[in-house]
């Protein structure tokens, strides 16, 4: 019983904390193509230095993006993925610059296509440690938290040692509050980057959601054992005034 409680509580602490995670609050681009793209007309507006081939639209997206030019970024990491269908790192790369361009949907479909190259990527080379790290944030940009926590999971099996893992790791487990895995993870997330205030912040938030859902477990046993022994009650009660005897007719 205790079990459906923590389930139950779980459930709830899960919505307020994943909440509307995914809601951007502006409208999608009906430009966007299956891969994750747009059609040129969408982009016809910006134009990027022609390059050779993906990798040089990839390290151009790389140097827009650090110069918050989203959309010159946005428009080279879409030719990486033109001209390179399994290009992962591109994709995924692509789905934040249509984030900061509040272009949710194309942003979406680009995180999906980088999942999906990422997946390619850990069947070919299960040890690799970019490709499931990289495969939890795209997960995770999805709104995915529990592929995004057994991407990142394998991460840090790989590399025990990596505060980041660590902390994606424990940040994936919260959205799903899965407190009780999260702390220790991002306990020691803290121990590896002590500067790390993100997640000194996430760990005292998973500690407290940790709380709460103790709070509401025990809230619930109360109301059912209140609520049990009312029935009980009743029961008895109703047992006893149907073996009372009736009472005598008097005489006429």
């Amino acid at each position: 019983m205790r079990a459906i409680f923590v389930a139950l509580a779980l459930v709830c602490l899960a919505l307020a904390s994943a909440g509307c995670a995914r809601w951007r609050g502006q409208t999608s681009n009906s430009n966007a193509l299956p891969d994750g793209s747009t059609s040129a007309a969408a982009n016809a507006q910006v134009s990027v230095p022609e390059q050779a081939d993906a990798g040089g639209y990839f390290n151009q997206g790389n140097e827009f993006l650090k110069n918050n030019q989203d959309k010159e970024a946005a428009e080279s990491f879409r030719r990486a993925v033109e001209k390179d269908k399994d290009y992962a790192e591109a994709y995924l790369k692509l789905g934040l610059a249509y984030d900061a361009l509040n272009r949710d949907e194309d942003a979406d479909k680009a995180y999906t296509a980088a999942a999906e190259a990422y997946e390619k990527k850990v069947r070919e080379d299960s040890k690799n440690f970019q490709a499931h790290f990289e495969m939890g944030q795209a997960y995770y940009r999805l709104g995915n938290y529990n592929d995004a926590a057994k991407a990142f999971k394998q991460a840090t099996k790989l590399e025990p040692e990596n505060g980041d893992a660590q902390f994606e790791l424990g940040m994936a487990y919260s959205k799903e509050a899965r407190y009780d895995q999260a702390v220790p993870v991002l306990k020691k997330a803290v121990e590896l980057d002590p500067d790390n205030y993100r997640a000194v912040e996430a760990l005292e938030k998973a500690e407290d959601g940790k709380k709460r859902l103790a709070q509401m477990v025990k809230h619930q046993e109360a109301a059912l054992k209140k609520q049990q022994e009312a029935e009980k009650k009743k029961a008895e009660e109703e047992k006893a005034n149907a073996n009372a005897s009736p009472a005598p007719k008097s005489s006429p």
